[in-house]
């Protein structure tokens, strides 16, 4: 299944859980990318993309971290994210190619905890 088909099946709410079984926290977030067909789909739902090209709620909402790097910002908008509420003040954030699998109510990713985005 394609990266962008598994981040269309997650929901918030969802639990999250490391390559090692960890729980890492809940689904807070999910913004499917502007590379893909469901990010089309989604970019309409929320107003279409603004003269940047960025989807204003995502791009500008500061829901990805003023902290990051242009470029790891650039990259989690374009080819997708969840933001992962951990339960303290610091959020993770997974890309799409960090997501292993999808069921009815768990998101599990390939990556340990550490290595996620915060």
């Amino acid at each position: 299944m394609a990266a962008s088909e598994m981040l269309a099946r997650i929901k918030e709410g969802m639990r999250v859980l490391d390559s090692t079984g960890e729980r890492v926290g809940t689904i807070e977030e999910v913004f499917l990318g502007t590379d893909s067909d469901e990010a089309e789909a989604y970019t309409a739902a929320r107003g279409g993309p603004d003269s940047s090209g960025m989807v204003p709620d995502a791009a500008d909402s500061g829901a990805i971290g003023g902290d990051l790097p242009d470029v790891l910002r650039r990259r989690l908008l374009t080819h997708g994210y969840i933001k992962i509420d951990t339960g303290i003040l610091d959020n993770h954030f997974a890309t799409a190619d960090q997501v292993a699998g999808v069921s009815d109510d768990e998101v599990r990713l390939n990556v340990p905890k550490d290595e996620l985005i915060h």
